[in-house]
């Protein structure tokens, strides 16, 4: 603390406690023993005087900001102070969110009897109070980037470089306040360095990375050409010092942008030592996740969970193909001139000469138009997309009926077009790629026909005419699950076919977002099959709706997978656990990852194919991606696990996060024990049960959360209905079809 006056608490007297005037108080919704300094800090008083009641028998002083002689401006924003004696309690926090969390410190002390003479300073200064390396001050150091890049490609090698440099230097001062400089190695020689290099291509290639603590004490990170060397100093921050890059759903949807939490573990004493020594390379080149808030797609974050594509300024783009005809020029079948779409609302003719010109004349035009703007093959520009619509009406004409007769499915001609495209673009730009859809449709490769050098296959493990469905609850490679072998048996044919195989694969649920898809048993297994496979990109859609319960999660642990495959199951779920404890708080977090594991227990359990995306009838709820007995006898369990949960959140924002996360919990088991424990069930289980559906109907409201996803064709999200209505089971809620189909 820089200033803390010794009689601080002794100002607590009746005069400023009546400071605000009696009309003033009247109009307060908190405790006369409460006096605030400023409005900001009346939420926090009104929380306090509920959460206590008749317990608060301290005179309570509120502030937020410099107060009663605390200097608040080394504190992080989170920080605050608690000082109790004599029936006089001050709590002081550095901003709104540090009053609410130290007011919450005080209630919890209250309520356990341990509120007097408490003397609490959170979060002031920085979170590790010494860092050394080998023993040796970390303030002596320098940063020193290789200035010579010649041999690699200069501006790309030194553009990575920059930014790792300016980044580590960035961290270091948030980890204890030393700003290091940063030099290249044509400057003066300092006596000890934090040095960043760049590799050999053949062994570090675009992105691998070395740690490396020298016997005189430097730390040397050696990376890529590309992105190796700001990876490096990611794995440093976050393996060496402790730091973690975390990805919150909550906060994109809730519309506060906290999409992402840098988080550093507490210490006095973190020391580098020799122990520093690894080397680490990709399991898949091409690494892509999204999720629709886009906390990780298109946002500075990409580049900490090393998934470096479609992200500005992170010197690398994915090759993934998806839906280019549809997105990027659907003018060229829309025109009279060509006849229009062979099919109504979906695919053109594959066959149609003027209609392949037109898409000719596409690629080669965007690929000049790219490389005119100073992008370059193989960073900026890795491939041309020209992948079909979303649709699975594919062309009739005798044309394209001859091409499917003679190869067996639609992508004999899909293919064939692609072809022809990816020649022309191979003859005026080589080493780009020319990209298509193995996807609705197109799923199985053609008898014949064979994609050329130059083309990409993105494979889809999704809905094959929406008849054929991808599983979620097994594992890709599940030998027992005959929807995805099904899959996995044209995967392997594209395979042997080609070297240029992407994957789209779809972790999550499309519609039933109301509760958590139980997929993440299989997220584990099925990534590690996908790095097994060789493939060369991956893109991993975590979700399809903002509101998709632990899409921020699934985003987490697939990066981390996509970039070491080798982690054990163990390490996996470790990581996972962290990310909860980070999210929803120390002691929260356990609860929720608790009851996280249950519903991953309640799917294996239940043993049963499901398709978490589909919106078919056949699955009209959530319910059915678990087991129901499981989830019925567990219910009083997990209902006192979310309570216990809120008792121990140290924030509004955890205490949100967690209404909004078991919301599902709470949705999904009324829905199963309703007939049992409201309809049939004695006075005393019909009060519980209207106790906890109303409670249920209010945690959907506040957290805005809907119960299906928002169709596509503008229908309306299914919410709770706005007048609450205990006689319907909440299933009752959920439309089958938003589609109307």
């Amino acid at each position: 603390m820089k200033k803390i006056l010794a009689l601080a608490l002794s100002v607590l007297t009746v005069s400023s406690v009546l400071a605000s005037c009696s009309g003033e108080r009247a109009a307060e919704k908190y405790s006369p023993k409460i006096t605030v300094s400023s409005s900001d800090a009346a939420e926090s008083a009104a929380w306090l005087t509920e959460k206590l009641g008749d317990r608060l028998t301290d005179e309570v002083y509120l502030a937020v900001g410099d107060a009663k002689g605390i200097d608040m401006s080394d504190f992080e924003n989170d920080g605050y102070v608690i000082r109790t004696d004599a029936g006089n309690a001050l709590i002081v926090g550095r901003s709104a969110d540090g009053l609410d969390r130290g007011v919450r410190k005080y209630a919890k002390a209250v309520q356990s009897g341990t509120a007097d003479g408490l003397d609490i300073t959170y979060h002031e200064g920085y979170r590790v109070k010494r860092l050394t390396v080998c023993g040796r001050d970390i303030s002596e150091y320098t940063i020193v980037k290789v200035a010579d890049v010649t041999e690699y490609e200069p501006l790309a090698a030194q553009e990575s470089m920059d930014a790792a440099a300016d980044e580590l230097q960035s961290y270091i001062e948030k980890t204890c306040g030393a700003r290091l400089a940063i030099v290249t190695d044509h400057d003066a020689v300092p006596a000890h360095a934090l040095r960043l290099a760049i590799g050999s291509v053949a062994d570090y290639g675009d992105e691998a990375f070395s740690i490396k603590v020298t016997d005189s004490g430097d730390v040397v990170i050696t990376g890529g050409r590309y992105r190796g060397c700001m990876y490096g100093v990611y794995d440093f921050l976050e393996e060496d010092i402790g730091w973690r890059f975390v990805n919150d759903i909550y906060g994109r949807h809730s519309g506060n942008n906290n999409y992402q939490i840098d988080y550093l573990y507490e210490s006095e004493h973190v020391d580098v030592t020799s122990a520093a020594d690894r080397f680490e390379d990709s399991s898949i080149k091409y690494r892509e996740f999204y999720d629709a808030a886009d906390t990780v797609y298109n946002t500075p974050l990409a580049k900490k969970f090393k998934v470096s594509f479609n992200v500005p300024g992170a010197y690398g783009l994915t090759g993934k193909a998806c839906h280019g005809i549809d997105a990027a020029h659907s003018q060229i079948f829309l025109n009279d001139e060509y006849g229009g779409l062979r099919t109504e609302g979906g695919q053109p003719c594959y066959t149609d000469e003027a209609i392949i010109s037109a898409i000719e004349s596409y690629a080669l035009r965007h690929a000049a138009e790219c490389i005119a703007s100073g992008q370059r093959i193989g960073r900026e520009i890795v491939t041309i997309d020209i992948a079909q619509p979303d649709s699975e009406n594919f062309c009739i004409c005798d044309e394209c009926r001859a091409v499917f007769n003679k190869e067996g499915c639609n992508t004999g001609a899909v293919l064939m077009m692609t072809n022809r495209v990816a020649e022309a673009v191979a003859e005026d730009y080589p080493g780009l790629y020319v990209s298509m859809l193995a996807y609705n449709g197109t799923e199985a490769p053609p008898k014949t026909v064979r994609p050329l050098d130059n083309v990409r296959i993105s494979y889809c493990f999704y809905i094959a005419n929406r008849v054929n469905l991808y599983c979620n609850a097994h594992h890709i490679d599940d030998e027992d699950c005959e929807e995805n072998r099904r899959f996995t048996r044209l995967f392997d044919k594209w395979t042997e076919m080609s070297p240029n195989v992407d994957v789209w694969y779809y972790p999550f649920q499309w519609y039933n977002v109301a509760f958590q898809d139980p997929v993440f048993d299989s997220l584990y297994y099925d990534m590690k099959y996908l790095a097994s496979q060789n493939i060369g990109g991956i893109m991993c859609l975590t979700s399809n709706s903002t509101v998709s319960l632990l899409a921020s999660l699934k985003s987490y642990l697939a990066s981390r997978l996509a970039w070491d495959a080798s982690i054990t199951e163990a390490e996996y779920y470790a990581y996972a656990l962290e990310w909860f404890r980070i999210v929803y708080g120390e002691d929260s977090g356990e609860n929720a990852y608790t009851y996280f594991r249950m519903c991953e227990t309640a799917n294996d359990i239940l043993d049963e194919c499901c398709c978490f995306f589909h919106y078919g009838e056949d699955m009209p709820g959530t319910h059915h991606m678990v087991d129901a007995k499981y989830m019925a006898d567990n219910f009083d369990f997990m209902y006192e696990l979310y309570h216990d949960a809120l008792d121990e959140a140290e924030s509004a924002g955890q205490e949100k996060r967690l209404k909004s996360y078991f919301s599902g919990m709470m949705y999904v088991c009324i829905g199963i024990t309703y007939e049992d424990r409201y309809t049939n069930g004695s006075s005393d289980e019909r009060a519980v049960m209207a106790e906890r559906y109303r409670e249920c109907y209010d945690m959907f409201v506040e957290c805005n959360r809907m119960v299906t996803f928002e169709a596509m064709e503008g229908a309306s999200p299914s919410y709770f209905n706005a007048e609450f209505d205990l006689e319907r089971n909440p299933f009752e809620y959920f439309v089958p079809d938003p589609f109307g189909e």
